[in-house]
């Protein structure tokens, strides 16, 4: 953490996006259908840490250039590490669901 502005904003941007993407991963891997929109806006709604999430990546976004433009290695190791845990779950949302 060796800059002025250090990864708070860049963190909850990261989050924001890993949550929306695993969201619509799950939903599309059947094909985009007007309903997996429906489904993310009911989660969007229903789901109170799943809305804080993305709003916190909303409002926080303006912040990213510039916690980027300093970012140390220790840093970097940082935001890879929030990254890690959610590859598998994209994997796994996006697997076929098994044919019946």
């Amino acid at each position: 953490m060796g800059g002025e502005f250090g990864t708070k904003e860049l963190e909850e941007a990261i989050v924001g996006v890993m949550e929306v993407g695993l969201t619509l991963a799950s939903g599309f891997k059947d094909g985009v259908q007007f309903g997996d929109f429906v489904e993310f806006w009911n989660k969007y709604q229903d789901d109170a840490v799943f809305k804080q999430r993305i709003q916190e990546a909303y409002q926080g976004i303006s912040g990213v250039p510039d916690e980027v433009g300093e970012l140390d290695a220790e840093d970097i190791i940082r935001v890879i590490a929030l990254v890690l845990p959610y590859i598998p779950k994209i994997i796994d949302a996006l697997k076929p669901a098994p044919v019946e």
